[in-house]
């Protein structure tokens, strides 16, 4: 009885050996390249990402980054902006317009996230498979206060963005840097996200098809919730 105990015994641990070989990565591990790779725009972590990826897809790139559009993305961003200035304004202060976003977007990634739960159920829609669902704290680091609120004496704080002069632009521009290189306040929101079991060659692949709702998500709540 002892020997079939033992036996017993060494089956369940070599089972359950197997079973954690071949999950390539744990559901954490595996978010957090998406993550870094969306929500950062890590180029490394896209990397990684991909190569985490390519024995599901016969050696491919699951996903295309487009980094070589982010400049052009940038400048089509800044145009928008500059559109509601006058033309005076906005050539007078070029490089403080770009610096602002430059900041404003490198604030953005640098959110910190923190994984709350991890809850493993049955995909109802693929037998045998499985899908992981996260809940997870995303935390900006944010101004105390807001343009408005350090210019309130101001007399043009106010005004319509096209009626603003050179000058006035130039001060709120330089308030909102100042503010966004000293942020200090903190904004958390509970976000989910869920990555389903792929298989392939005995190995356990996590993924999601539309990694991009990790930033999606999250931008409204960072520009509702930041103070420009």
């Amino acid at each position: 009885m002892k020997i079939k105990l033992i036996l017993t015994l060494i089956c369940t641990l070599i089972i359950q050996l197997f079973i954690a070989q071949t999950e390539v990565k744990k559901p954490e591990e595996a978010f957090g390249l998406y993550f870094g790779a969306f929500l950062k725009n890590d180029e490394g972590t896209q990397k990684a990402l991909n190569d985490y990826m390519r024995p599901t897809v016969e050696g491919q790139d699951m996903y295309n980054f487009h980094n070589d559009l982010k400049d052009q993305m940038k400048e089509n961003i800044v145009k928008s902006y500059v559109s509601m200035l006058s033309k005076a304004t906005a050539q007078a202060n070029k490089a403080e317009i770009e610096a602002f976003f430059d900041m404003l977007v490198a604030n953005f990634k640098n959110a910190k996230y923190k994984i709350k739960s991890v809850n493993i159920v049955d995909n109802e829609y693929q037998e045998g498979e499985k899908i992981a669902e996260l809940v997870y704290d995303v935390t900006f680091k944010v101004p105390e206060k807001s343009v408005q609120e350090e210019l309130k004496d101001a007399s043009f704080i106010n005004k319509p963005l096209k009626g603003l002069k050179p000058e006035e632009l130039r001060k709120m521009l330089t308030v909102t840097l100042q503010n966004l290189k000293n942020t200090s306040k903190e904004i958390t929101t509970e976000q989910t996200f869920s990555l389903y079991t792929l298989k392939q060659d005995n190995k356990v692949f996590y993924y999601n098809g539309n990694p991009s709702e990790i930033v999606t998500n999250l931008t409204d709540f960072y520009f509702d919730n930041d103070k420009f």
